[in-house]
């Protein structure tokens, strides 16, 4: 059922509205579909943040993918009763990217980011938040601060957070570890830089 309902939700949210198309003249296929799927979560909910802030929600989706074995659109669009699993994904109005700079470092993390070719600099978060929110966080550990984010992940029956580096399906990450943007002719690349990220 919630998979019905987030292909639902991208049907009429995800592409209706968009003044900015993420295909830019290319063929869409299903990888260019969860591609803007995740480019769109990024934006949507870092665009301000930087580099490493894209990078580390690109990340965070990434790590529910994994973790539920499914696509970046069916977890960007997921819903339960009571909310949304990503803010901007219950309001049509905010489904669009008007911001054409922004936007296509969001496509540049995205395309990395389902390459595998990124660290996921929040050592295994599945969820965020704004730091300046106030909301429970029973079950959960804090791994990161990266901009205004807090990034979580759930904690085991010991307290402890249930990162492992040791599991394949994540990547072992520097505490220095974080990007930032370089425009060439085709657009944005990704360079890693060394700055060191609060905790």
């Amino acid at each position: 059922m919630k998979k019905l309902a987030a292909a639902f939700l991208l049907a009429v949210i995800g592409f209706a509205a968009s003044p900015v198309r993420a295909d830019d003249g290319q063929n869409t296929s299903v990888k260019d579909d969860q591609a803007r799927c995740l480019a769109k979560n990024i934006y949507h909910e870092s665009r301000g943040e930087g580099a490493t802030g894209m990078v580390a929600v690109a990340n965070v989706t990434l790590n529910r993918v994994r973790e539920d074995d499914d696509q970046p659109c069916h977890v960007v669009y997921e819903r339960n009763r009571v909310a949304c699993q990503f803010e901007w994904t219950c309001h049509a109005f905010l489904a669009v990217e008007k911001d054409r700079d922004s936007w296509e470092k969001a496509l540049a993390v995205a395309h990395k980011a389902l390459e595998g070719k990124l660290d996921d600099v929040t050592s295994g978060a599945t969820s965020f938040r704004r730091c300046a929110t106030r909301m429970s966080l029973k079950g959960l550990k804090l791994t990161r601060v990266i901009g205004h984010h807090c990034f979580f992940q759930p904690k085991d029956s010991e307290g402890k957070g249930v990162y492992d580096p040791d599991d394949p399906h994540t990547l072992s990450t520097p505490m220095n570890l974080s990007y930032t943007f370089m425009k060439n002719d085709e657009g944005y690349s990704l360079v890693p830089r060394g700055e060191r990220l609060t905790l």
